[in-house]
């Protein structure tokens, strides 16, 4: 009878094992988050809006751009500032780096920075709203994510992973996963 059980105890101890290794292979090591999936993401935080002082100043119609050589995310997009004798409007291309914040469970743009601010019209642009249009920008990137897991998004079998790395590819975010102990 003791050597059934033992033998019993011993299978289940090997299926256990069994079954441990198979989740280490399934666990991925890589996540993609897919360009569309960004833009989606990024399309429902505009346009964005900004009163300052005597002038009204708005940036819509965002479009994702990868970098991939430079490992950075950018953006262009239209801004327009509206005063009561003045109308400028133009593009900008903005970008940054990424990193995960893992208490949000996000991935944010870092550093970003105003690449260009082109007028149209040949209109000389004012110091404030280049100054304001950099802060907006700024203030959206540190404060909207990139992309924002959903609860059940970093936990694979009962295996909880996180965000070790982030590279940006020509089709998406790639993100480097460890599993968490």
């Amino acid at each position: 009878m003791w050597i059934y059980l033992i033998s019993k105890f011993h299978k289940l101890i090997l299926l256990v094992l069994a079954l441990l290794c198979a989740c280490a292979v399934i666990i991925p090591k890589e996540h993609l988050i897919p360009k569309d999936q960004l833009v989606s993401s990024m399309q429902r935080q505009f346009p964005l809006h900004r009163e300052k002082g005597i002038f009204s100043i708005t940036i819509d119609a965002p479009a994702l751009k990868l970098i991939p050589d430079q490992n950075r995310l950018g953006m262009t997009g239209h801004f327009s500032a509206h005063a009561a004798v003045l109308e400028i409007d133009g593009n900008f291309t903005v970008s940054g780096q990424l990193k995960y914040n893992p208490d949000q469970r996000a991935v944010y743009m870092k550093k970003a920075s105003l690449d260009s601010l082109n007028l149209k019209h040949g209109v000389t642009i004012p110091e404030i709203i280049r100054t304001e249009v950099n802060r907006m920008l700024n203030d959206y990137a540190a404060n909207n994510p990139v992309y924002r897991f959903k609860s059940d998004e970093l936990v694979v079998l009962g295996v909880k992973v996180d965000v070790e790395d982030i590279g940006v590819m020509p089709e998406g975010v790639l993100l480097k996963l460890r599993t968490l102990n």
